[in-house]
């Protein structure tokens, strides 16, 4: 019997691209879940490139409407083993909205509306399988738990967080248990060592690189503004996502973002120090704001303010906390005066400039603390042990510590700064990482999408041709057709594992 798949596709991704190349190697019924803007849907609705079975647009089936099933809901929760409230209480559409305020009864009536739709699709097809990136919304993350949690296999793609390598996981917090041959990596026997591959592996400098290397036309910002202003504005009745938007106000809050975001640049540089002194301090690196991390993933550690506190009132008393602002954070158009003011008038605490080099403040400091941070990772390179506040694929290592309750955070602080991490337990950890992982910039891909289909990322909502389609298959042939081998091979494993 042929095994059923089923994607969930955002527009002109991966997802579809792989899909295409998936029905040509792998006999398969292929389905699809549609997350896409709405002039989008025109392509996606005639495309012939992949033969699903049957697809479901998400934003078609979600109305307008404040009408909702606490009954049902309650139920439903019960049924899949899932927690409605922490989905929804950390979505960013609805708590990080210039537009539009959402009403209990908003949100409700779009539970219900979603819930009965996934709902209705795993009865009806009984999926094998689930391809997704990894979750970044509620309702995607939504349809991952239900599947997950009905025994579907989850193929979640995402960041090996190794610069140009990618996994495919069951779960974005967890290493797979399927490993593969790979090439053997050079001899790491010393700190030392381990601080050169992660130099040469930097995720966080890959991205850095290719986002300087991806520096968009002034013509494509032009062409994607006149699109968007001669463009109907039928996605603000559509989607929920873009509710109480209008050219005018979105034009104006871009503004009123691009002064703030100078504003609070200067008050950075006056006020965030440029070098540490300190020889006895606690690195806390702050994440990005209105982020997967730590909305999605520690979602009862959302108030980085808070947490802030809660460590520093948890510290010895011969220790300080360094606040680390995260350099990315300039897109959101950095954080208010006002939350960085609360930190700097904290007792024992000093905020980092962004463009501080990291690597400098590991080989300094005595202990990483983070919500859910990749800086507790790359701690264990430097030979530091770190805290973090939720389930992450690198908490197996002895010495990453994680916190389920923010009484314990004395004690753990006590603790871990009497760990040392062990070159042995890290060296172990990146070759299961490395054979778990494979060759692929998941940014670089990201920003082909953009270059081909969305005016250099400038505009998504924008109408897809068969041409661009076609150009984008035919141009990276070679590369899709890896990463689909790379999904067939865990599905065949998966299959001869049962």
């Amino acid at each position: 019997m042929k095994p059923k798949i089923i994607f969930w596709i955002t527009g002109p991704d991966l997802h579809f691209s792989i899909a295409y190349k998936l029905q040509k190697l792998f006999d398969a019924e292929l389905y699809a879940i549609y997350d896409i803007p709405y002039r989008n849907n025109d392509f996606f609705q005639k495309q012939k490139f992949v033969k699903f079975q049957k697809t479901w647009n998400y934003f078609e089936n979600i109305k307008n409407d404040s009408t909702y099933d606490l009954d049902y809901l309650s139920n439903f929760e019960k049924k899949f083993n899932v927690n409605l409230w922490k989905l929804v209480s950390n979505e960013r559409y609805f708590i990080f909205n210039d537009f539009h305020h959402f009403s209990r009864s908003d949100i409700l009536s779009i539970l219900t509306q979603e819930c009965k739709l996934f709902e209705k699709i795993l009865t009806e097809i009984k999926p094998n399988f689930f391809l997704t990136f990894d979750t970044p919304f509620h309702f995607s993350r939504l349809f991952f738990e239900m599947c997950r949690n009905e025994g579907i296999k989850v193929l979640m793609f995402q960041s090996a967080r190794l610069a140009n390598r990618c996994m495919i996981s069951e779960d974005p917090h967890k290493l797979t248990d399927l490993h593969f041959e790979t090439d053997s990596i050079s001899e790491l026997n010393s700190f030392e060592k381990l601080q050169n591959y992660l130099n040469s592996n930097d995720y966080s400098k890959q991205i850095k690189e290719d986002l300087l290397e991806f520096s968009p036309k002034k013509s494509s910002t032009f062409f994607a503004l006149l699109d968007y202003f001669y463009s109907d504005n039928k996605i603000s009745q559509t989607h929920y996502s873009y509710y109480g938007r209008n050219k005018i106000s979105v034009l104006l809050n871009k503004i009123k973002i691009e002064l703030k975001t100078k504003y609070r640049k200067r008050f950075i540089d006056k006020n965030f120090l440029t070098k540490i002194e300190d020889s006895k301090f606690v690195l806390f690196p702050l994440p990005m704001a209105i982020e997967q991390n730590p909305l999605i993933t520690a979602p009862f550690y959302t108030n980085q303010i808070e947490l802030i506190r809660s460590v520093v009132k948890s510290l010895p008393i011969d220790y300080k906390l360094y606040v680390k602002e995260h350099p990315a954070q300039y897109t959101r158009g950095w954080r208010s005066i006002s939350d960085y003011n609360e930190i700097l008038n904290m007792l024992n605490v000093k905020l980092i400039h962004p463009d501080f080099q990291t690597k400098n403040i590991y080989e300094k400091c005595s202990l990483v603390i983070s919500s859910a941070s990749t800086a507790s990772f790359e701690a264990a390179f430097y030979g530091k042990p770190s805290i973090i506040f939720s389930d992450l694929m690198f908490d197996s290592l002895p010495s990453v510590f994680r916190v389920k309750s923010i009484e314990e955070l004395p004690n753990i602080i006590r603790t871990c700064l009497e760990t040392t991490p062990n070159l042995n337990d890290v060296v172990a950890f990146i070759k299961k990482l490395e054979s778990a992982s494979f060759e692929f910039n998941l940014f670089n891909f990201f920003t082909k999408i953009s270059k081909y289909f969305y005016y250099d990322g400038n505009n998504t909502n924008v109408k897809i041709t068969n041409d661009q389609m076609e150009k984008f298959l035919s141009d990276n042939n070679d590369l899709l057709e890896q990463t689909t081998l790379e999904h067939i091979k865990r599905i065949n494993m998966y299959d001869n594992s049962q």
